[in-house]
């Protein structure tokens, strides 16, 4: 058995630094007040006959648990007294924002276990047995409690989706994530692993994974504190990063990594920084689905192209034939509100995505009108075959608002324009139609409401403009 390294003992015995302290008694000059307690939290128990102990069972349920009926990811997390409340806050900031709603499980020791909850830590979460660390190396025997005994307890108890589990730990937590990563794969879909204790067994589990595998099917964000690294300095290298670059360099299949170094952060703050960002990470196929990334198309000249880099989308507006800056310009896509994936576009405002069978396509709203815009494949920039054309003899012309304004309707290359000043500034909008031949503008990136009205012979004698302009202005020639 491999002995555990003296750095590896100094991050484990950092970890009592994030454990809360016992209540104190209350004295005649401390009166007791209430406890605090997480709101939507339950506490349950259970007793594994894997490793013999009793463990407490922390439960958080998010805001889009109740009253629903949905099947929600579960986040599982080791060291709960230290880490619960804080994945329980996550989850729930997530919901509004994200529309992620995860369960969050905590395994919290019991303070009265036999062998005291230092032997049980050592126990559960280091895989190999050590002289210098009482009862460590039973952590196949945790793993086996997690596949047998907790998930059917947490799966027959609550909304949960068992496809889609997460795990994070902290410290010896991370370690026995990596261990579960490398020998357990299929046991989570997600690891978030904060400040994982660099065992020399791990290269070893690393390299017997490599011979039998060409994939990993996990989401996995790995991180160190930048204060901490120095603990694995060993022969001119780093173990952790060597790790990390090891795991990089097999390019195994259906693999989204990613690890990083939390600037300022030592071991006992890492984990505050780790887990917010890790499960931002693990989960961004979920806040920001791949079958969203295309191109939505308004009409056969106007488009919306959605790229999805770095785990975030980006949204690019494509008119042809008008002269534009804004068009070259990428907006970060950020956000979606519980159940209903609607996302905020710093030009656009709310933009919903809405699945429909295998057909996706984009909706959002502007002065009061909503526009949809279906995916297409790419390089289909034209959504229906019968596409009316404009008849630009008819449109054309000076239209007459109030206030002296003049909106002047021209043909220029093919294309019909509209010039008009709006709050002092020149503006210049193209009139296009959609698949079903109603007329719209399009000013800078937005679809505007337009609309020509027609007397009783079918001329045209009127045209409307909002938000820009009030009213309807008067066809004058």
């Amino acid at each position: 058995m491999s002995k555990v390294s003296f750095s590896l003992l100094i991050l484990a015995f950092s970890i009592i630094s994030q454990v809360p302290l016992i209540a104190r008694e209350p004295t005649d000059s401390a009166p007791a007040f209430p406890a605090y307690s997480i709101e939507d939290s339950e506490v349950r128990s259970i007793r594994s006959s894997f490793t013999g102990s009793d463990y407490i069972i922390n439960v958080f349920l998010p805001p889009g648990y109740h009253g629903k009926h949905e099947r929600h990811p579960v986040v599982y997390v080791t060291d709960a007294s230290s880490h619960f409340s804080l994945l329980a806050r996550i989850s729930r900031l997530s919901s509004p924002n994200f529309g992620l709603n995860f369960i969050v499980v905590g395994v919290e020791i019991r303070k009265d276990d036999p062998i005291g909850q230092w032997g049980v830590r050592a126990r559960d979460l280091l895989p190999e047995a050590s002289e210098s660390v009482p009862h460590s190396g039973g952590a196949e025997n945790y793993i086996r409690f997690f596949q047998g005994e907790l998930f059917p307890f947490i799966d027959s108890n609550y909304n949960t989706d068992p496809k889609d589990r997460t795990f994070c730990g902290h410290s010896w937590g991370g370690l026995f994530g990596i261990y579960a990563l490398l020998n357990h794969t299929e046991t989570f879909n997600r690891y978030v692993l904060s400040s994982p204790s660099t065992a020399s067994e791990l290269f070893d589990y690393e390299e017997g994974y490599a011979r039998t595998h060409t994939d990993m099917p996990v989401n996995l964000y790995v991180s160190q504190g930048e204060f901490e690294l120095g603990y694995y300095e060993k022969g001119g290298e780093n173990e952790f990063i060597k790790l990390m670059e090891k795991l990089e360099s097999r390019n195994y299949e259906n693999l989204d990594m990613k690890w990083t170094v939390l600037k300022d952060a030592v071991h006992g703050t890492a984990s505050m920084m780790a887990f917010p960002e890790g499960i931002s990470s693990v989960f961004s196929d979920y806040i920001f689905p791949d079958e969203y990334v295309g191109r939505y198309v308004f009409s056969q000249d106007y488009f919306i192209d959605i790229t999805k880099e770095n785990r975030r989308f980006y949204l690019k507006v494509e008119i042809e034939d008008f002269e534009s800056d804004i068009e070259a310009v990428k907006y970060p896509i950020l956000g979606r509100t519980d159940y209903e994936k609607k996302y905020y576009c710093q030009k656009l405002g709310g933009i919903s995505f809405i699945r429909d069978g295998e057909t996706v396509k984009m909706t959002y709203a502007t002065a009061g009108k909503e526009f949809t815009l279906f995916k297409t494949t790419p390089g289909n920039n034209n959504p229906s075959a019968d596409k009316r054309k404009i008849e630009f003899a008819a449109y054309g012309g000076d239209y007459l608002f109030g206030g002296g304004t003049v909106v002047t309707v021209r043909e220029e290359n093919n294309c019909l324009f509209a010039y008009f000043q709006s709050d002092g500034e020149d503006q210049k909008a193209k009139i296009t139609s959609d698949s079903e031949g109603n007329l719209c503008g399009i000013w800078n990136i937005y679809l505007i409401p337009l609309s020509f009205g027609k007397n009783d012979k079918g001329e045209v004698e009127s045209l409307t403009i909002m938000p820009f302009l009030e009213g309807a202005g008067k066809k004058v020639n």
